[in-house]
């Protein structure tokens, strides 16, 4: 436990998630990846993520530590799909899909399998404002200035995404719409063939539905909301409603994987929540 303040006290929270998911992934890639192409460099790939992790630190400015950060978690997601096929030859929806029917999940997919076109034009708007549901609140928290807020949204956020990629790696599984064959094709409003194309296109890992990211992190930033801003709650909720309702609608998820989501939502609060960022700027009352 003392090692982990020392190590906490020379990186800061938000760093040292970057130097635990390095380390993570570089062990796997040791011990495991054995037919990767390029295995080492992707282990010197990561291995650097800790004197980099070091220097950021020691960065004076805010905004460029929140960049700096995003754009990590946006490198570690699309390099993923670079080496998770060679690391994890197996893939596991055939299981998945088995647990999804186990608990009803079947069923439950069955009955939006033929939904209203506003309902899947709705859900894809919805589904695409995903990455912008955390910018926003953080806008929102820095036009009241509440800096530690803002801190714990990046390490949290931060954490659930890679607590979800490091999921993706141990449960490497193809979302419906490419497993299964649908009587079906969805019918949207004019926004919708445009969206979708953009989302099946811009996808650089393909294994990634357990468990559902878009389910942890929107959960997550309505939580952050409610403790910080409950006022943005008045339009975050409703987006984030038909966000994870879309996950289903749309056929990018199993229901499985938004169940399996809660676990990793509880573990990334108790790994990464920050109480002395809440007890300091919240609660947010109706403001």
């Amino acid at each position: 436990m003392e090692s982990l303040r020392r190590a906490v006290s020379v990186f800061g929270r938000a760093e040292l998630l970057f130097v635990w998911y390095g380390l993570t992934i570089s062990v796997l890639l040791v011990l495991h990846g054995q037919t990767v192409p390029g295995r080492w460099l992707w282990v010197l790939f990561h291995l650097a993520f800790i004197p980099a992790a070091w220097r950021l630190t020691h960065l004076r400015s805010a905004w460029l530590w929140c960049l700096i950060i995003m754009v990590w978690v946006i490198t570690c997601f699309s390099t993923m799909g670079l080496y998770i096929a060679d690391l994890v030859p197996e893939p596991m929806q055939w299981d998945v899909h088995a647990l999804n029917q186990a608990i009803g999940g079947d069923a439950i997919q069955r009955a939006l399998s033929r939904p209203p076109a506003w309902l899947v034009e709705v859900c894809v708007i919805s589904y695409s404002t995903f990455y912008f549901l955390p910018l926003a609140l953080t806008i929102a928290l820095a036009r009241r200035r509440k800096w530690l807020a803002i801190r714990h949204l990046i390490v949290l956020i931060g954490g659930g995404f890679l607590l979800s990629y490091l999921g993706y790696l141990c449960w490497p599984t193809l979302p419906p719409y490419r497993y299964l064959v649908f009587d079906d094709a969805l019918v949207g409003g004019p926004l919708f063939p445009t969206l979708d194309r953009w989302l099946f296109e811009g996808e650089p890992l393909r294994q990634d539905c357990m468990p559902s990211g878009h389910t942890m992190m929107t959960v997550l930033t309505v939580w952050l909301a409610w403790i910080y801003s409950r006022r943005q709650l008045l339009w975050l909720l409703p987006l984030s409603f038909f966000l994870i309702l879309g996950t289903l609608v749309l056929r990018y998820h199993w229901f499985v994987d938004l169940v399996a989501a809660i676990p990793f939502v509880l573990l990334a609060l108790y790994l990464f929540d920050d109480p002395l960022a809440r007890r300091e700027e919240g609660p947010a009352g109706v403001s």
